[in-house]
């Protein structure tokens, strides 16, 4: 939701997000979270797809 330009104060509570430095804190943490999920949900995938299952 950050690079939407909202953040969540508590549960199930959207607001906009109105500080610039908050704004570019925000977008450098959900990038960095995105990049490490891809990350290993390509490295699990290329693991499970290459090894093979049984003894050649």
């Amino acid at each position: 939701m950050a690079f939407l330009g909202y953040s969540e104060y508590t549960f199930m509570n959207w607001a906009p997000i109105r500080e610039p430095y908050v704004r570019k804190l925000l977008n450098k943490r959900s990038t960095a979270t995105t990049s490490i999920g891809f990350f290993v949900a390509a490295a699990l995938s290329i693991l499970f797809i290459f090894v093979p299952g049984t003894m050649l």
